[in-house]
């Protein structure tokens, strides 16, 4: 039978993984959104754009993880509105301008290597096959998503070791 089509059976370590990457998933959709609303650069604008969208496909599919968790008789399922709560870092207070998008490619790219440690660490030590394979999928879209976040940057605010556009 699929993981799609069962119940899932996490381990404390799966859904702690499946909690936080929640959370994250929120945080950096936000984040995204902050950056496409306050980089001067165009193709940053653009590359935050297309993060938000990714986030909020990887929102969905987190959710819907956790509506088939199958948990022991009487424990509820783990409480949402802890997981929803945004920490964002203060991201609006960086003005826009060029100077600035290198800033936000810093916060951003700090916020998805964040998420490369939780992913590590979940194929590591997670059992339930539909956490570790969204953990896969998070370090496959992190590579694209540090990638094009350095590309965006004009060539004057290239991060050290970015291949040129």
């Amino acid at each position: 039978m699929s993981s799609s089509a069962r119940e899932l059976r996490f381990t404390a370590t799966d859904l702690a993984y499946v909690l936080s990457a929640l959370r994250a998933a929120r945080d950096a959709r936000e984040a995204f959104r902050l950056a496409a609303d306050k980089a001067h650069e165009p193709a940053l604008r653009d590359v935050a754009r297309r993060g938000q969208v990714a986030w909020d496909d990887d929102n969905a599919r987190i959710v819907a993880l956790l509506a088939r968790w199958d948990r022991p008789e009487g424990t509820a399922r783990p409480a949402m509105e802890a997981a929803t709560e945004l920490s964002v870092p203060p991201l609006q207070a960086i003005a826009p301008g060029p100077a600035h998008d290198l800033r936000l490619v810093a916060a951003l790219s700090e916020s998805v290597e964040a998420a490369i440690l939780r992913d590590r660490a979940e194929m590591i030590h997670g059992c339930e096959p539909a956490a570790r394979d969204l953990a896969e999928d998070h370090l496959r879209d992190a590579a694209r998503h540090l990638s094009a976040l350095r590309r965006a940057l004009a060539p004057e605010h290239r991060l050290r070791g970015s291949a040129p556009a």
